[in-house]
């Protein structure tokens, strides 16, 4: 059984010091956590596996014996007589790995107080204190001002043509969904708000303040829905906020998603029941902590329709998205339980790309919400033009996002390509059971039936063994 409550002993201290540094064991996971939920590392599980691992080894104490055939036995599930081809797996790894943190420094964590360094020749990780302002080589100055006028230059290109684009002679009032979507008018909460309530926040404490940054980044991993170890991890940062700060609701508020999407995504048994009670406990909380909160309104509601209370789960989860029309998280969790309960009109609706959303994240996955949709109201190509689009703007990618795809196209009669989505799904996900997954997560069978039938006629074929849910692979 799993246990929900927050005990603080079985955490390490948050405020150990990482040798002579002034760089503590929570700056470290602070660290890593941003970068797991970055844009950078997103799919990329066996490098996210890799990092995590490594780290963990040298908090441990370890970090200067992790030599590759650890890391093939505890990353990878190697057997213990590990060959030099899977020595050169690792080491591949480890590049790709450097390549993304290097790729993730330049942009998204530039500014972060702690940098995560995997040197060339081994795979200990080395933490750079960068708490004060971080000082550039001066032989280095000229190509990052250089580098700074060409991204304002791409930038200026980009919103002129933008403004052609709109206003231009030549516009026509019919645009395809994958035209619509790049105007989708996703954005973040405003900064000057956030700042302000940042300040609020820590004027209470510096943990609260960190709970409130680690829930926030643990609700950019909620999707993809299907991704087990994707929603494990973000239900123990979910859980880290809440020992950090047992008042803050976005801690309990998103356990109660990711506990109750585990839930949703187990077959019936002591494991399923134990994630959906631990996901009502959770959402109880939050309850008693603010029950007008939009997050807190759409956690209940996703869990009574975890535990099949399918009228309660649509009232409460409309109540969330009057409280925050433009919440992104919002939105999308209501586009689900419209979409597995059936109201397709509704969810398609909720979910079309041209209407205004706010995120902390921008991990959204209303164009895959909108794909599946228009496949249940037979609008087959706008299912393909949506996940298409998804895809290319770097949305969720999911198993079931490659099943409405094959389906799509068979229904469409177009064999080849149903063919080739149904092969890619086999490949991809190989223990993928679409055929029982979405029998479980959808209120009425024929609506699962649906996409399973033409699935099955495009040539995919079952694994042969039952299985639960695999996570999403790089």
């Amino acid at each position: 059984m799993i246990s929900y409550t927050s005990e603080k002993a079985s955490m390490p201290d948050p405020d150990t010091q990482i040798g002579a540094s002034e760089i503590t064991e929570g700056d470290v996971r602070e660290a890593l956590t941003a970068i797991l939920a970055s844009s950078v590392f997103d799919g990329a599980l066996r490098l996210q596996e890799f990092l995590t691992y490594v780290v963990e080894e040298s908090l441990a104490g370890r970090g200067d014996k992790i030599p590759a055939k650890l890391v093939a036995q505890d990353v990878y599930g190697r057997s213990a007589g590990t060959t030099a081809d899977e020595d050169n797996v690792v080491r591949v790894d480890a590049g790709r790995l450097r390549r993304r943190l290097d790729q993730y420094y330049l942009d998204v964590g530039k500014s972060d107080p702690v940098r995560i360094h995997i040197d060339p020749g081994g795979y200990a990780p080395r933490f750079e204190d960068r708490k004060g302002q971080v000082k550039s080589d001066p032989q280095q100055e000229p190509n990052l001002r250089w580098g700074v006028i060409a991204a304002w230059l791409l930038i200026g290109v980009i919103v002129v043509t933008g403004l052609v684009y709109l206003f231009g002679p030549g516009l026509t009032d019919s645009q395809s969904v994958v035209e619509n979507v790049p105007q989708h008018e996703t954005g973040t909460v405003g900064s000057d708000q956030r700042a302000l309530e940042r300040q609020a926040i820590a004027e209470k404490s510096h943990a609260s303040l960190q709970a409130v940054n680690l829930a926030e980044q643990a609700r950019g991993l909620i999707f993809p829905i299907f991704d087990v170890e994707r929603l494990r991890s973000a239900t123990e940062m979910f859980r880290r906020a809440i020992r950090l700060d047992d008042h803050h609701v976005g801690g309990y508020a998103g356990a109660a998603q990711t506990l109750g999407a585990l839930a949703l995504l187990h077959p019936p048994g002591a494991e399923r029941d134990d994630f959906l009670a631990g996901a009502r406990a959770m959402v109880d909380r939050a309850m008693v902590l603010d029950p007008a909160n939009s997050w807190t309104q759409s956690a209940a509601g996703w869990v009574a329709f975890t535990g099949q209370e399918f009228d309660d789960a649509i009232r409460l989860s409309q109540r969330a998205m009057e409280l925050s029309p433009d919440d992104g998280n919002v939105l999308d969790f209501h586009g689900l339980i419209a979409l597995f309960t059936g109201e397709f009109e509704v969810a398609r609706d909720i979910a079309d790309p041209a209407r205004s959303r706010m995120s902390t994240s921008q991990r959204l996955a209303n164009r895959n919400i909108y794909a599946a949709a228009s496949f249940h109201l037979g609008d087959y190509g706008t299912t393909i033009e949506a996940l298409g689009a998804a895809a290319e703007l770097g949305d969720p990618v999911s198993a079931p996002a490659l099943a409405y795809l094959a389906a799509a196209y068979h229904a469409l009669g177009d064999v080849s390509n149903a063919r080739e989505m149904a092969e890619e799904l086999s490949v991809t996900w190989p223990d993928y059971r679409a055929d029982v997954i979405l029998r479980r997560i959808y209120r009425h069978r024929e609506h699962s039936n649906a996409i399973v039938k033409h699935l099955l006629a495009a040539g995919w074929v079952p694994p042969s063994q039952t299985m639960d849910v695999k996570s999403s692979p790089e």
